[in-house]
């Protein structure tokens, strides 16, 4: 899930805006929650109340708290929020740069330009979380790669096993290892040319086998023993937990 705020007090922007963000969720098979706020009061209530939001579209001057202000509280509390500003209002560029917005859109809003920038956040989030995305037929799916215990190959199949789920998809191991490792930060180790183990899933590695937090047990190996232990050692070490 993808947690999104819109806050703009031009109501007609926000009913925009979320028409967009409900037609690219549709049209991608993903799941949003949209937040709406016509000032950044609204906004920062419901950050203090311990909402969590991976994108904000937000717009410049409002009434009770402005954008400039609100985004300054966010940044206090979250640098990882993506930040688009929606506005008209180009001379505030030097007090926008200071909060690290992701994006700026000017009014009134242009359909290819807001997917564009939606796309690229898209992105960004889902190598931030470790959101997973593989198809199977004709779908798109995604998993949250810190909830994989491990993926599995099973002929030109790989499996994805999760606590009380099991996805399929067609595709070789070595080429989800690699996509892994060069594009998300949650650690994974290949303990068999079969298993490829989440790191931050891992009770206990032994000589030839591991055993995960839900109580499986992976068999190590020979080709993979001595890298296995090493690797999890340091990761152990350097507290990638």
């Amino acid at each position: 899930m993808i947690n999104i705020a819109v806050c703009d007090d031009d109501l007609e922007i926000t009913k925009s805006i979320n028409k967009l963000l409900m037609k690219y969720q549709d049209e991608r098979d993903l799941d949003f929650t949209v937040d709406l706020f016509n000032d950044g009061s609204g906004l920062k209530s419901s950050i203090l109340k311990g909402k969590k939001y991976d994108l904000i579209y937000l717009d410049i001057e409002m009434r009770q708290m402005n954008g400039i202000a609100t985004a300054k509280y966010i940044r206090s509390i979250d640098t990882t929020v993506l930040l688009i500003y929606v506005s008209n209002y180009d001379n505030y560029l030097k007090e926008l740069f200071e909060v690290e917005p992701f994006r700026f859109m000017s009014k009134p809003i242009n359909d290819k330009r807001f997917y564009m920038f939606l796309d690229l956040a898209i992105d960004r989030i889902r190598r931030a979380n470790g959101i997973y995305c593989f198809r199977f037929n004709k779908d798109i799916l995604t998993v949250i790669l810190r909830d994989v215990i491990y993926f599995e190959s099973c002929g030109s199949r790989v499996h994805i096993v999760l606590k009380g789920k099991l996805y399929k998809f067609y595709k070789k191991l070595d080429d989800v290892e690699k996509e892994i490792s060069v594009n998300y930060s949650i650690p994974f180790i290949r303990i068999h040319k079969s298993y490829l183990v989440n790191f931050q899933q891992i009770r206990k590695v032994g000589y030839t086998e591991v055993e995960t937090k839900d109580g499986r047990i992976l068999n190590i190996s020979d080709t993979y023993k001595k890298d296995v232990r090493a690797r999890y050692s340091k990761l152990l070490w350097d507290g990638d937990v």
